[in-house]
């Protein structure tokens, strides 16, 4: 990758049309180079048949901007990708560093993101380079993240099994750390209010199979759905979760999941919620759960869903209690 790259968009939508059957290489003389341009070459992550880039690489978790972090190559190609947190605003450099990397390491960087509501990255490249850096290593000097949330970084190597980077994240204006996570609970509407009365007449039926108490909340700033479950689950149960120590549900919930699960008691609230708190968009979803005695030989199951809105920043918290009659 001995050429320089003109970050160009029109070229980056041009490297995302990839084979489903491995990694792409993008000959770099297909596009305008500053200076002389030699046939070398570019390794974007393939796009996997998920639809969510970092299903193509090796994901090794999180890292805060202002931080570093290092890695070795094994194969040939290979794709590590990280995660990284910034507010809406920011603007970040990203580089793979002379300092921490191996001799004569030939790379490339990705940047993807923000996150979608359902937790995928998609595949929308947001900036790439080449070899900008030191030698033919790879830096981003600065690009602009009007949106706030979760973004992931992909570097990548066709000949660097047995080298080692490092990857170095900076931010450029201040606006890069997230903000501090508030909740601020705002009375359910009139048609969440309605739609949570249909529900509880339908589990009032019969024997009073359930019942259901909806809150609502105002998320402050872009935040994960790990650290906004887990505030509104408490601020939502109180000393409830803590008494009886509600768990996290061990694998990811989604909209579809509850509907599945739970969703027949709340119909008109399944098609309220989205609409009046992010104009139809699904939410990403945590769920809790506990069981406790209320009786001689009955009891209660207690589910705690989390409906989180990133796009408009609401949280909703459903608690389902279905009574063992």
């Amino acid at each position: 990758m001995r050429g320089k790259l003109v970050h160009s968009f029109r070229w980056a939508l041009s490297a995302l049309v990839l084979g489903a059957c491995g990694p792409t290489e993008v000959a770099e003389d297909t596009v305008a180079g500053v200076g002389e341009s030699t046939q070398a070459v570019l390794y974007p992550p393939p796009a996997p048949a998920s639809g969510n880039i970092v299903d193509s690489t090796a994901f090794l978790g999180p890292v805060s901007v202002g931080g570093a972090v290092q890695a070795q190559f094994t194969a040939n190609p290979q794709f590590f990708s990280f995660s990284f947190r910034v507010q809406p605003g920011a603007q970040v450099k990203l580089e793979v560093t002379h300092l921490g990397s191996s001799m004569y390491l030939d790379t490339g960087l990705f940047l993807y993101g923000p996150r979608l509501a359902n937790g995928s990255w998609g595949t929308n490249m947001v900036a790439l380079d080449d070899d900008a850096g030191y030698g033919q290593l790879s830096k981003i000097a600065a690009v602009a993240l009007s949106q706030g949330g979760e973004y992931l970084a992909v570097v990548s190597s066709g000949s660097g099994a047995g080298k080692q980077f490092r990857l170095q994240l900076d931010c450029l204006n201040g606006l890069c750390a997230p903000q501090a996570l508030s909740l601020v609970e705002v009375p359910p509407s009139s048609g969440l209010a309605a739609a949570m009365a249909a529900g509880n007449a339908r589990c009032d039926t019969g024997e009073n199979w359930c019942d259901g108490i909806l809150d609502t909340y105002n998320v402050s700033g872009a935040h994960g759905l790990d650290a906004v479950a887990s505030a509104a689950a408490y601020a939502s149960l109180g000393e409830l979760m803590d008494y009886w120590r509600f768990e996290r549900w061990p694998n990811g919930e989604s909209w579809a999941d509850f509907l599945q699960e739970h969703g027949s008691w709340w119909l008109e609230l399944q098609q309220v919620l989205p609409a009046e708190l992010a104009g139809g968009a699904v939410p990403q979803v945590a769920h809790y759960y506990a069981s406790y005695p209320v009786a001689p030989g009955a009891k209660d199951y207690h589910h705690v869903y989390v409906f989180y809105f990133p796009q408009t920043n609401r949280v909703a918290v459903l608690q389902h209690i279905t009574h063992e009659i």
